[in-house]
């Protein structure tokens, strides 16, 4: 009932996410492969396993200008200790340990 109050801005799309939350994320990316802080970036919100937002920008390889492919397949190196910060964060969070 009250959800036929909010506004289009507030209504849950995909997965649950806000579709004009969702969209703030492109002016940003964007923005760092404008000003050749990265040659590329593609981003991918998924929440249970639906695809909410998929986005990218920049070129594969900058002498031939190829662009970006939405269904590329990168090589991702040295990832290990950001996904193991993640983790542990997430862990903290929920109070499975405490730093002294």
């Amino acid at each position: 009932m009250a959800a036929e109050f909010l506004s289009e801005e507030f209504k849950h799309g995909p997965a649950g996410f806000c579709p004009a939350r969702l969209t703030r994320i492109s002016p940003w990316l964007k923005r760092y492969v404008d000003e050749k802080k990265l040659p590329f970036a593609h981003v991918a919100v998924l929440r249970k396993g639906q695809l909410a937002y998929s986005n990218c920008y920049g070129v594969r390889d900058i002498e031939e200008g190829s662009p970006i492919l939405e269904d590329g397949i990168y090589r991702i190196y040295s990832m290990t200790k950001l996904v193991t910060t993640v983790a542990a964060l997430a862990l903290y969070e929920k109070g499975a340990f405490q730093l002294d």
